[in-house]
């Protein structure tokens, strides 16, 4: 399939962009809003980072943001997330409290200025705090992807109160245990929290699961697994959450080749499976599942590794969400993407 006419709106650089900056790692969008990351921006030193807010209608930067206190090799802009007037933006190497313990900052994007920075209270050296952000309300989760408490690199996640900076709930995994990446994704949604733990051996090593929790309480409402996952597969790589419905990502799901990847759609108050995609041309290393994203009745998957225009130029997959066990794709669009495949590759060597 090829995408329709009208489907491409507009292409946004960096106007002071310069080689190797990764502008465009992390994205995201709301309303006439569009945030995307450039971790190695070099304008605090190199690989301090930053991110870029452009209007969507009009194609305009309306803010630059960088860490007011950054520093080299902070990966400022690595993980991104926006909701009305505000803009959270992940600095995992951050060293605040010790090297590679991360931190978290709240801009206004109206104005552009810092209205608070989040960094772990309980933080450590390589804990990678700010891997993975969202934003919903008043409430910011921050994954941390090294942290220790259920063994090296198990993870956590934390979620504070963006008006007055408390930290309200620590997330970890009651069944944790080591390099299972707990937080490597996160996804808010009214009083519902959604962290993916790739990492996870329930299904074989690697398989991946991810953990649905009550914000308010803290309580763990739902483990979520693939059924038919198995090793290496990488289920929890990528999460959204929208009403009652959770879309998990397995980029290194096999059903098309090796690492060709899906994504799973769930029930969030039952946990049943509602349904599994993977793409109608899908081959091996296309990681399909990278990236997922929930809008009204409509998934969009990425496949960063898709080579319909040329070797890993990528693509992005919108499906109809419906109860069909075999969904068929709307439309297809082109698309050049970014996801942590390189974490992932760290990790497999980790785990050798």
């Amino acid at each position: 399939m090829t995408a329709p006419a009208n489907a491409f709106e507009l292409k946004l650089t960096a106007p002071d962009g310069s080689p190797f900056d990764f502008f465009g790692d992390s994205v995201a969008l709301s309303d006439h809003l569009a945030l995307i990351g450039a971790l190695r921006d070099d304008d605090n030193g190199a690989d301090s980072g930053s991110a870029y807010l452009f209007d969507t209608t009009t194609g305009s930067l309306l803010q630059k943001f960088t860490a007011p206190d950054g520093s080299e090799s902070d990966l400022f802009g690595d993980s991104v997330a926006l909701s009305d007037h505000l803009a959270l933006i992940g600095a995992l190497a951050d060293d605040d409290n010790g090297i590679n313990t991360g931190s978290a900052y709240l801009f206004d994007t109206t104005t552009g200025s810092l209205l608070q920075k989040f960094t772990a209270p309980d933080g450590s050296p390589f804990d990678l705090f700010g891997r993975s952000v969202a934003l919903r309300d008043n409430l910011a989760l921050i994954g941390a992807t090294g942290d220790d408490d259920n063994g090296r690199s198990s993870g956590s996640a934390y979620l504070f109160d963006t008006t007055t900076g408390s930290l309200l709930q620590k997330f970890t995994a009651a069944d944790g245990s080591e390099f299972d990446f707990f937080g490597f994704s996160v996804a808010l949604r009214d009083n519902l929290a959604l962290i993916g733990a790739l990492g996870d051996d329930d299904n074989g090593s690697n398989s991946g699961s991810a953990y649905l929790f009550d914000t308010t309480t803290g309580s763990l409402l739902q483990k979520i697994t693939a059924a038919d996952g198995s090793e290496s597969d990488f289920f929890g790589g990528s999460v959204a959450l929208r009403d009652n419905l959770a879309l998990i990502g397995a980029s290194g799901d096999d059903d098309n080749g090796e690492d060709s990847g899906s994504a799973y759609l769930f029930d969030t108050t039952t946990g049943s499976l509602l349904q599994k995609f993977t793409a109608p041309d899908g081959s091996e290393f296309d990681f399909f599942g990278g990236s997922v994203a929930l809008r009204d009745n409509l998934a969009l998957i990425g496949a960063l590794e898709d080579d319909d225009n040329g070797d890993s130029s990528g693509s992005a997959y919108l499906f109809t969400i419906n109860p069909q066990p075999t969904p068929e794709p709307s439309s297809l669009l082109g698309i050049a993407g970014t996801v942590a495949i390189a974490a992932l590759s760290r990790k497999k060597q980790q785990k050798k």
